[in-house]
């Protein structure tokens, strides 16, 4: 999620006060975090992925296979940074969190001491029992310009048809244009070409893009405008079709079947087997939290046809959601954004990381006991009287054990796939939780 449109998304006034409570910690309010889901018949628990770490992780994709992350990757808290800090290129240090992961952030046209860019991040792994390894760098990254929201529309074990991405470096005003690149691997060492006109305009922003094969010749791509003329929202998702391969394009459409006043963004595309469904991002309306929803193609070939409009994933506790993208098993990958309101400051408020929420039935909605501790949900925290622990589906009892903060066990529980644990003896302190027997799992909690 670009930061300039996921908070055009939300109607609220941020008032940034330096404060003099302690920096965030965002281990306990990760653990903390739950978005909800709106179709608990067909999804089961979004949890956060294993490989996520301190610095902004957005624009996150993964392959209908299941094997290949990518991300668009700052290692800054990324709403502070523009939004207190004013987006200064050239001053980015206070907002500073997160590895480098071997990132340029020094060369720059001005002769700067430092320069921030985005670049793109990628892991991949042999097979989808495992959990995704560590983010490298992706040899798309460049100095200067930033580079994300990858995409690519079918992949082989090492070669994809059609890879598109985001880039700024569009001169001379530098707005954000669509990348596409044919026929590469799945880590691709070349740049690619800019989308000619009228897909790319250089005086407007084209980004988030999503590209399909409809066949030999026809294709269809979908993006994200906040300034493109004839938009209803502060931000629209379009449409451009090319019956020649990508050579050329038609003039691009506003889905106006999908776009509200609200603004939308980040659109997928996804066939089930009998239909198209486009995923996105939207607004709330009662909560102004962003979310994601889906509609479904109403009339075949029709791509202003869309209906049954739903929500998937909601905000829950978080300050948002976004980003959805899909395996062809029906899993959704996607976004969560984090925001301390307490302990947060005007230089380290929020982050962003990738979740997945595990479709019921699908091969990756469990994989090993790793990823099987990553849905346990234990809830609220903090907690005054009870507490309710949420397991996966089908899994076996197990003992909770409380620490306190010398480490003696002072309450265990066995708990099965939904259980309330009454804590009303605990003292009011921190308690270190964890799964005895059957999960590799620890936590903590805030008993009030």
């Amino acid at each position: 999620m670009k930061t300039k449109k996921l908070l055009a998304l939300i109607s609220l006034t941020i008032s940034f006060i330096e404060s003099n409570f302690a920096q965030p910690n965002w281990p306990l309010i990760k653990s903390a975090i739950a978005p909800s889901v709106s179709i608990p018949t067909e999804f089961k628990t979004p949890y956060k992925q294993a490989l996520s770490v301190g610095g902004w992780e957005d624009g996150v994709f993964i392959t209908r296979d299941g094997l290949n992350l990518y991300c668009l990757y700052t290692p800054v808290d990324l709403f502070s940074w523009q939004f207190v800090g004013g987006g200064d290129l050239a001053n980015f240090s206070p907002y500073k969190r997160g590895p480098l992961f071997g990132m340029d952030l020094v060369t720059n046209p001005v002769s700067a001491s430092e320069w921030l860019q985005s670049d793109i991040l990628i892991s991949q792994r042999a097979n989808i029992a495992n959990n995704f390894p560590t983010w490298t760098l992706s040899n798309l990254a460049n100095p200067v310009w930033s580079e994300g929201a990858p995409q690519i529309n079918s992949n082989t074990a090492t070669l994809t048809d059609l890879f598109v991405y985001a880039s700024n470096n569009v001169l001379p005003v530098y707005k954000t244009d669509i990348i596409l690149l044919k026929g590469v691997n799945l880590n691709p060492s070349v740049q690619g070409t800019a989308l000619p006109a009228p897909v790319n305009d250089p005086n407007t922003r084209e980004d988030n893009p999503h590209i399909e094969r409809l066949d030999a010749s026809n294709l269809v791509l979908f993006f994200d405008s906040d300034d493109r003329t004839g938009g209803v929202g502060q931000l629209d998702i379009w449409y451009s079709t090319s019956a020649d391969n990508g050579v050329t394009w038609t003039t691009p459409v506003q889905v106006s079947t999908v776009n509200t006043t609200k603004g939308e963004q980040q659109p997928h595309l996804f066939n089930d087997g009998s239909a198209w469904y486009l995923y996105y991002t939207g607004t709330n309306t009662l909560t102004n939290k962003p979310e994601i929803y889906r509609a479904k193609q109403g009339t075949t070939g029709n791509w202003n046809s869309w209906t049954n409009k739903e929500s998937v994933i909601g905000a829950g506790n978080s300050f948002g959601v976004g980003e959805p993208t899909l395996t062809q098993y029906g899993d959704i990958s996607f976004v969560v954004i984090y925001a301390d309101t307490v302990n947060g400051t005007s230089t380290d408020k929020y982050d962003a990381d990738p979740w997945f929420l595990p479709k019921k039935g699908s091969p990756l909605s469990i994989n090993n006991t790793q990823n099987i501790a990553s849905l346990i949900q234990i809830y609220p925290n903090p907690a005054q009287e009870t507490l309710h622990v949420d397991l996966p589906d089908n899994s076996p009892k197990d003992i909770i054990q409380f620490y306190n903060s010398v480490g003696e066990v002072v309450k265990e529980f066995e708990t099965a796939a939904s259980s309330d644990i009454s804590i009303s003896d605990l003292p009011g302190g921190l308690y270190f939780l964890r799964m005895k027997n059957n999960f590799q799992w620890n936590g903590k909690l805030i008993k009030q």
